[in-house]
């Protein structure tokens, strides 16, 4: 029992990081909130407000749509624009 419990979360959670990682950005428009928290700078309340704003206003279109969302301010989005894609 226990191996198929931990291989089955861990296999998924390192396939999420190993393409993310390799291609050194997060696409901020589709990733997950586990995702999310692995751009440098976002926590799991910033990475949840991001998912919250993504359903109530659609996709993210330019970095500066991020200012939209709480807890992300000027300096957060400079330390973040270069780990993620809006694409």
């Amino acid at each position: 029992h226990s191996k198929q419990e931990e291989g089955v979360p861990e296999g998924n959670s390192e396939k999420g990081n190993s393409s993310n990682s390799k291609q050194g950005t997060v696409n901020i428009n589709t990733a997950t909130l586990e995702e999310l928290q692995t751009i440098k700078g976002i926590g799991k309340k910033k990475a949840e407000a991001i998912l919250q704003y993504r359903k109530e206003h659609g996709p993210f279109r330019t970095k500066e749509d991020l200012l939209q969302v709480k807890g992300i301010g000027k300096k957060a989005l400079e330390a973040i624009e270069s780990q993620v894609t809006f694409q």
